[in-house]
């Protein structure tokens, strides 16, 4: 029973540590993955009514942060795991 939770646990190991030919991890991506949720979190729950103007267009515009957070969570989906060809 020991060898079968040792073998499920190294399979959760980071992608550094599973295979020494693996691609490299994307920590921009996700910085700027959480910069996108950060922007529809703004858009939901920050008072744009006596913001500066450029400040209310910025937020205003928060729902397309949606659609960046999606993109780039399918690019780094795919290239984590997708094939090593």
């Amino acid at each position: 029973m020991q060898g079968h939770a040792r073998s499920a646990m190294s399979s959760r190991l980071p992608l550094t540590d599973r295979a020494p030919g693996a691609r490299p991890f994307l920590g921009e991506l996700t910085g700027l993955r959480f910069l996108a949720a950060l922007w529809v979190l703004g858009f939901h729950t920050l008072p744009r009514a006596n913001a500066h103007q450029a400040w209310q267009s910025f937020w205003g515009a928060g729902y397309s942060g949606v659609t960046l957070f999606f993109v780039l969570s399918g690019f780094v989906l795919v290239y984590t795991y997708g094939p090593l060809d």
